[in-house]
């Protein structure tokens, strides 16, 4: 592995919207992302939120498939006063 991808398996990013773009795409495989890091603007709908999901798969890999994002995580940001789960239209709450 050269040392560009080394670096990049360091890094978990997000992305802007709830689609993959192409552009996004090639970003991740162009800076060799370790990981997505998931926020709210990426949760729309179930439908939604699969196809994208997907479509990174598609573009990027599956971990353990020769490359991939094998981290996938959820920014969980507290709400004052208490922290509240994040709650997913159509998907009910999660903690």
């Amino acid at each position: 592995m050269s040392l560009e991808a080394m670096v990049g398996r360091q890094l978990i990013v997000g992305l802007p919207g709830p689609d993959a773009t192409d552009d996004d795409v090639r970003l991740l495989r162009e800076i060799h992302a370790g990981g997505l890091m998931l926020y709210r603007r990426n949760f729309e709908t179930p439908e939604r939120f699969v196809r994208f999901i997907r479509r990174l798969e598609e573009g990027v890999g599956v971990a353990g498939e020769g490359g991939g994002l094998p981290i996938a995580a959820v920014d969980q940001q507290p709400v004052a006063p208490a922290a509240r789960p994040l709650d997913l239209p159509g998907l009910g709450t999660r903690t």
